[in-house]
């Protein structure tokens, strides 16, 4: 009996010899999410630029010298994509685009295997340290100046976490067109931007041209004011009484010296509507795209003008809500 069952502890050492416990497996980490906030966009004049830095740490990599990580960010959920171009959604209508980037002068797209459109995973080799690594990788955003078609509102976008992958593996073979034997995290990342009203409006100069004597007749020009503004936002355009300060808006003043001539600005091809400052202002509803308003001009007969370059400062002011 003692035999039999010394017999069988040996056996027993025998198998846990044979079978050691396995070594833990290689793990990295990332926040689990993110904000990807523009804060208050400019859609008209300039480009919206964000980054989020984004911390990876790995942990229980051996004996080896590098671990590569393969980071992928696909469409997200609340909003789309339309080529490159994401976007962020207000309501079920409106949208916001924008663009993810690996670097700071966004010259290259980061995106998803899975969605080439959007742009490429990012490849990230980290060096390892006693059996770890760490390090802090950039998530560069920039939205597009040119929306103008943007309502005001509070855009927003959801990339989930089925939609995030950041594939690694110890070592530095891993590529990420072709990924296998990788282990894998996720996150999730809230996206927002937030436009307000705006406009922009630029002014061309007004040439009556030349005369010769008395002005015998109406002399007639026009110009144009090119008006860009978000889309829905109400505006009213007031042009001044010029450097004379007549308060007539019919019957302004340029000057040559002490010299002065009368003109008019008019909102109608006949003349007959005054452009001023008060209600003679010029109101409209933007509906997302530039326009541009025609200004008339009239120099009316008058007599006794002496000779001269006759000029006028008139200041353009739009006011919007």
């Amino acid at each position: 009996m003692l035999t039999r069952t010394l017999l069988v502890l040996v056996l027993c050492n025998l198998a846990v010899a044979l079978f050691p416990a396995d070594a833990a497996a290689t793990s990295c980490s990332i926040p689990s999410r993110i904000s990807v906030d523009f804060g208050d966009a400019d859609t008209l004049t300039g480009n919206t630029a964000t980054a989020t830095d984004i911390t990876i740490e790995c942990s229980n990599l051996g004996s080896a010298t590098a671990v590569t990580l393969c980071a992928n960010y696909g469409p997200g959920f609340g909003g789309g994509f339309n080529g490159a171009d994401r976007w962020m959604s207000a309501g079920f209508y409106e949208k916001l685009y924008y663009r993810f980037y690996t670097d700071a002068a966004h010259t290259t797209l980061w995106g998803h295997s899975d969605h080439p459109q959007l742009g490429s995973p990012q490849r990230i080799v980290l060096p390892v340290t006693q059996g770890t690594a760490s390090g802090v990788v950039t998530l560069y955003g920039l939205l597009s100046g040119a929306q103008p078609t943007a309502e005001p509102d509070t855009y927003r976008d959801t990339i989930s976490w089925h939609s995030v992958r950041f594939y690694y593996a110890a070592g530095d073979s891993l590529q990420c067109d072709a990924v296998t034997g990788a282990y894998a995290t996720s996150q999730q990342v809230k996206v927002s931007a937030k436009v307000e009203a705006n406009c922009l409006v630029e002014a061309d100069d007004l040439d009556f041209g030349s005369a010769s004597g008395n002005i015998t007749h109406n002399i007639d020009a026009s110009t144009s004011l090119s008006v860009t503004c978000t889309a829905g936002t109400k505006y009213w355009i007031s042009l001044d009484d010029g450097q004379a300060g007549t308060y007539d808006p019919a019957n302004r003043r340029m000057q040559s010296g002490t010299d002065m001539i009368s003109y008019g600005l008019y909102t109608d091809a006949a003349r007959t509507n005054a452009w001023g400052s008060g209600w003679d202002s010029v109101f409209g509803t933007a509906s997302g795209g530039g326009v541009d308003l025609p200004v008339y001009g009239r120099v009316p007969p008058q007599s006794s003008v002496p000779p001269g370059v006759y000029t006028d400062t008139v200041v353009v002011t739009i006011t919007y809500l």
